[in-house]
């Protein structure tokens, strides 16, 4: 049995291709996409969970701010417990 019997293909080009039109610059974009709407989605639930334990603004740097949210936190834990 010979190879020409199993692949009656003449070239490649007779292969149907699906990814024909994706190119370089499509796949680094749609990586890019995918990249932001997962940050976005991230900041999202970040800023939800934030919202329900009530440390809305208390997100910047600093040690005080730091020191403010800890007690937040526990108050929280103490109020649900």
């Amino acid at each position: 049995m010979s190879y020409e019997r199993i692949l009656s293909i003449q070239s490649l080009n007779d292969v149907a291709n699906p990814w024909k039109g994706f190119t370089m610059n499509r796949c680094l974009a749609l990586a890019l996409l995918v990249v932001v709407v997962s940050s976005s989605v991230n900041e999202l639930h970040g800023a939800m969970v934030e919202q329900r334990s009530g440390l809305v603004g208390v997100r910047g740097s600093g040690s005080d701010t730091e020191k403010e949210a800890a007690n937040q936190w526990q108050r929280n834990a103490e109020t649900q417990a």
